[in-house]
């Protein structure tokens, strides 16, 4: 089963959390690294990254080794210099360095090693699927963006929000901004006690009636500052 994604029907965003970690089970190996290598917009392919793998593995004798200076002879260790020559003659990038001669690194934001892995090790498989996760949840956000983007609440709060009228208003209802996009309503008495008790989300409805209000508002101010300009002056 293929891993398919279209940002409108924001199916990742219809789960409700964040939790994708069960989807790894639905899918092969293969099948997640054509999902990465398709979405994931990392450095590099994973794909490529595999068969660079192959290519190491099949040329690795013909890669010279460190000599020690205490012995005089190679170590297990591979030439810092005849590694980098063997990657450019591939054109395999580097992908940040060498933490060590003997490993060889592709980079995926962190450091991605597989060319000493065993490809049918656990641990690649952890690694796949952490990135499997990690795309996932960066298709959330970008279905959350465009949710935020066409959805009427979160437009009309975003409205609100840029006319600045935040804090108390005359008829004693304070209006707050969450990080979220939410906007909240809760009442304020004379003497400014705040009880959060009675705070609650606006509703869209309230929303639309708010922005219609200041909108008007916003005409009578200026028309009134139009009719009562201030001949205030600023020296050259």
């Amino acid at each position: 089963m293929e891993f398919t994604w279209k940002l409108e029907d924001m199916a990742l965003r219809a789960m409700n959390n964040w939790d994708f970690k069960h989807l790894k089970n639905q899918y092969t190996r293969e099948e997640k690294i054509r999902m990465i290598d398709t979405y994931g917009e990392y450095r590099y392919k994973l794909v490529d990254v595999f068969e660079a793998k192959k290519l190491f593995e099949a040329e690795k004798d013909t890669i010279k080794h460190q000599i020690s200076k205490y012995t005089g002879k190679p170590t297990s260790e591979f030439n810092t210099n005849s590694l980098k020559a063997w990657c450019r003659k591939h054109n395999i990038p580097d992908g940040g360095g060498y933490s060590t001669p003997t490993e060889y690194h592709f980079s995926f934001g962190t450091s991605f090693t597989l060319i000493y892995m065993d490809v049918n090790s656990d641990s690649v498989d952890d690694k796949i699927n952490a990135l499997f996760y990690d795309t996932l949840c960066k298709l959330r956000h970008k279905e959350e963006s465009y949710f935020r983007e066409h959805d009427e609440y979160f437009i009309l709060s975003k409205k609100l929000q840029n006319m600045e009228y935040n804090g108390r208003r005359p008829d004693g209802i304070g209006i707050g901004y969450c990080s979220d996009g939410h906007t909240y309503i809760h009442p304020v008495t004379d003497d400014e006690e705040y009880n959060d008790a009675h705070e609650r989300d606006v509703t869209v409805e309230e929303l639309r009636k708010l922005v219609d209000f200041y909108d008007g508002l916003n005409e009578v101010i200026n028309k009134y500052f139009d009719e009562h300009k201030i001949d205030i002056k600023f020296e050259d």
